[in-house]
């Protein structure tokens, strides 16, 4: 896919949450993985400002949450038309999202880390009212907390079945870890792309108890090829790719 990048250098503003919350309750057996908790932003957070760039116009503004994972921002919206996110963390991979004209809520890409560049770019000058940070899902565990606990198995290592590994090695590729927003709670779970007669539209399965909802479901962003580097390392391939 192509590379996104920042139009701007510098954030305009910057948006703090000082002290980390209270850890994230451990969620009920039977239910989805609970990864941390979103971050109400303080009545004072003006609306972004919006400047001129090449072909457009951005607002570029910096989310910190001391202590944090990982982080993802939700922006309210009134009257933006289409923007397209851009988010970048500590490790500098930007991740992009697009935004359709109408949303008046969206939530942006999980980056690591407890700092998060955004920026948001309108081919249009919107309204200076049209966009504020509504508040953060501060992360407190990773994405790769166990969802199946002991069911889940590193894809690669072998089975000791050659043609189950080959199958293994297949399927996996329909098969993504899902972050989504439930009540001001952040989770985790995992669900596959199906195949049916109305391909190519992009039908995903998971569990009910997941993703119940529209609203839940508008909040997921979604990562594929999120596996181990190899067999027992623990260290996710740098080839994963997330669909916000």
């Amino acid at each position: 896919r192509p590379v996104a990048r920042f139009h701007a250098a510098r954030a305009d503003a910057t948006y703090r949450w000082q002290e980390p919350p209270e850890k994230s309750s451990p969620a009920p057996a039977g239910g989805p993985v609970q990864v941390g908790m979103v971050r109400a932003a303080a009545k004072d957070f003006a609306s972004l400002p919006w400047r001129a760039v090449p072909g457009g116009f951005v607002a570029r503004f910096d989310a910190v949450s001391a202590g944090a994972q990982g982080l993802r921002v939700q922006l309210e919206l009134a009257g933006a038309g289409a923007l397209e996110a851009r988010v970048r963390g500590p490790g500098g991979r930007v991740e992009s999202m697009a935004i359709p004209a109408g949303a008046t809520q969206a939530w942006g890409p999980w980056t690591e880390g407890e700092r998060q560049e955004v920026e948001l770019f309108a081919a249009a000058r919107p309204a200076r009212s049209a966009a504020r940070l509504g508040g953060v899902a501060h992360f407190d565990r990773p994405l790769d907390a166990k969802v199946a606990a002991e069911c889940t198995v590193d894809t690669n290592c072998t089975t000791g079945d050659a043609a189950l590994d080959a199958a293994i090695a297949v399927r996996k590729k329909s098969m993504a870890r899902i972050s989504f927003i439930d009540a001001g709670r952040a989770f985790v779970c995992t669900g596959t792309l199906l195949d049916t007669e109305k391909f190519p539209a992009p039908y995903f399965l998971t569990a009910n108890h997941c993703i119940g909802r529209a609203q839940v479901a508008a909040s997921i962003t979604s990562f594929f090829f999120y596996e181990a580097s190899a067999c027992g390392t623990g260290i996710t391939d740098p080839g994963s790719r997330q669909v916000a």
